[in-house]
């Protein structure tokens, strides 16, 4: 299980703009299978963002407006995704 707590944080040198903090958990489980001859096999699946918090993990500082356009400050987070897999290690 990872968990990963980020607090609020000013975007702007004025301090007007906040990047509101977010709570994020990811969770992996894995089985492993050893043998003598063929070395060890993994199985493994997990979920990555298993809340579906709606986050912003990468920001833009003082954002510049680019023609008519507003300033883009934030930049989305993964939305929840599931994952899984097998790996031979010999």
């Amino acid at each position: 299980m990872q968990i990963q707590q980020v607090n609020s944080q000013y975007i702007d040198d004025a301090n007007t703009i906040i990047n509101d903090g977010y709570f994020l958990n990811n969770l992996k489980a894995t089985y492993r299978y050893f043998t003598k001859k063929s070395g060890t096999f993994s199985l493994f699946a997990g979920v990555n963002n298993v809340t579906n918090t709606h986050h912003s993990p990468m920001v833009n500082v003082n954002a510049i407006a680019i023609g008519n356009a507003e300033p883009r400050y934030y930049y989305p987070g993964m939305p929840r995704q599931a994952f899984m897999g097998l790996s031979w290690d010999f």
